[in-house]
């Protein structure tokens, strides 16, 4: 399934943005989700402005692995969704981030998987829950490879009756022709 929703990234994930993420993630760096924040509000401000989305918007936040939560003490990438609503609002952009989908099994790390490894571990692996009265709804996550895991959110969104109108990311990886990873 391939993926037909717009996506926009902020850059793509190439040194310095490679290492403030993994700082962050890896490292415990809280003080980078400013900047990240930030540079996720940039894609979803772009993809807003250029699907022309007006009204209530609600950013859901791929959501970490249990593991990967208790280890680091926060869900990365919902706290990176907080900051970035929260520049978009001083912006004037009206957004409100909403956790609404939720592991339900455990996956394998994603490191070393190829694009169709990555679709097998994640078929089926997430739910979304209700979500409240909004106008449009973007997926966002720090960084898209092979878009496996959006892919997955969008079917477990959709599934729910809430389709995602797009979906924006702080990086996105620069795969070379014949890398499927």
């Amino acid at each position: 399934m391939g993926i037909d929703l717009p996506l926009w990234s902020a850059g793509d994930y190439v040194h310095p943005v490679m290492g403030i993420i993994s700082r962050a993630k890896d490292h415990h760096r809280w003080d980078a989700i400013t900047l990240l924040g930030l540079r996720l509000a940039f894609a979803v401000a772009g993809l807003a402005d250029q699907m022309g989305l007006r009204g209530k918007g609600i950013l859901v936040p791929i959501p970490s692995k249990r593991s990967s939560v208790r280890e680091r003490g926060l869900d990365f990438t919902r706290s990176l969704a907080t900051k970035a609503g929260t520049y978009l609002s001083q912006a004037g952009v009206t957004t409100f981030v909403h956790s609404s989908l939720t592991h339900v099994r455990r996956v394998k790390d994603q490191g070393d998987l190829t694009g169709e490894q990555r679709a097998k571990n994640l078929e089926g692996s997430l739910i979304s829950g209700k979500l409240p009265r909004y106008d449009w709804i973007l997926l966002v996550d720090d960084v898209v490879t092979t878009g496996a895991t959006l892919r997955e959110a969008i079917r477990a969104l959709s599934q729910a009756g809430h389709v995602p109108h797009g979906m924006a990311t702080i990086a996105a990886t620069v795969l070379r022709m014949g890398d499927n990873k």
